[in-house]
């Protein structure tokens, strides 16, 4: 054999092994490095916490002289969910002062098989001056039925209940956007807008997500901020790897613009501690 031969060989054996070692040896459940913003970078065994850390108080710009009511709780609730998760169900539900002076995360730990949906607020304990306009949910019954009250009902008394205006609702929205109803110009670009979201949304009723008034949710009287609805904590399993997967932010709710705050999007921080390889 020619000593080119022989290096060619030692090399290919040399690769060969560590293949072997490295298919043979089990990696640690870690969180991915490339999570960012609220999940936990633990590399310790087991399962590794999901931590949520609240926007920086510095990091929200105002207007001060539209500054309304206080930017002051925040509220978090986790549902467990997905067909291997045992415990579903709501595992986190809180709220609490904002900011609330800690540099501490809000740690959950996590179980094998379960992804979690993640609702996450903030907004004020104070009370809203108009009701009606702190819905998150364009509806029939908040603003449109004030909206047709106020500027339609006198040329079409007939709209004056939500099964009257289900029988001619696209009709409704094409005048509405097209400037044609009311004649004397069409309304606002901000109320057009709430009846395009409100056809997109399905023409609701009734806002299906509005809290019980004694329940925690309804601690936060006005929402400025929140994430996504449907937003969901991945978990899964890679070549022996566990990873979470959660990139998120929160976003700037109209009240919130109408209270004097003016950042879109509130990164939620993430970890001071990298994971270290």
């Amino acid at each position: 054999m020619k000593p080119y031969y022989r290096k060619e060989w030692l090399y290919s054996l040399v690769f060969g092994l560590t293949l072997m070692s490295g298919a043979c040896r089990q990696e640690e459940p870690i969180v991915d490095k490339r999570s960012i913003r609220s999940v936990s970078q633990d590399a310790r065994p087991g399962n590794p916490n999901i931590l949520f850390y609240l926007p920086a108080p510095d990091s929200i710009i105002t207007d001060a002289e539209t500054l309304g009511s206080p930017l002051d709780i925040y509220y978090l609730r986790v549902d467990a969910l997905g067909d291997d998760c045992e415990d579903g169900g709501t595992v986190l539900e809180q709220s609490g002062p904002y900011p609330n002076n800690s540099e501490e995360p809000i740690a959950l730990p996590s179980k094998d098989g379960c992804d979690y949906e993640v609702e996450f607020l903030l907004g004020s304990t104070a009370e809203p001056l108009d009701p009606d306009a702190t819905s998150e949910t364009i509806t029939y019954e908040s603003p449109i039925a004030k909206s047709l009250n106020d500027h339609c009902l006198s040329c079409h008394p007939g709209y004056n209940s939500y099964e009257a205006v289900m029988l001619v609702k696209d009709e409704i929205v094409f005048q509405v956007e097209n400037s044609l109803m009311p004649p004397d110009g069409g309304l606002p670009d901000v109320s057009i807008a709430a009846y395009l979201a409100w056809q997109a949304n399905g023409f609701l009723e009734s806002d299906p997500n509005k809290p019980e008034p004694d329940s925690l949710r309804a601690t936060v009287r006005q929402v400025f901020y929140r994430n996504n609805r449907n937003s969901t904590v991945y978990n899964y399993q890679l070549l022996g790897r566990r990873y979470l997967v959660y990139e998120e932010s929160l976003w700037l709710q109209e009240i919130g613009y109408q209270a004097g705050y003016r950042s879109t999007e509130l990164e939620i921080r993430e970890p001071q501690d990298d994971l270290q390889d």
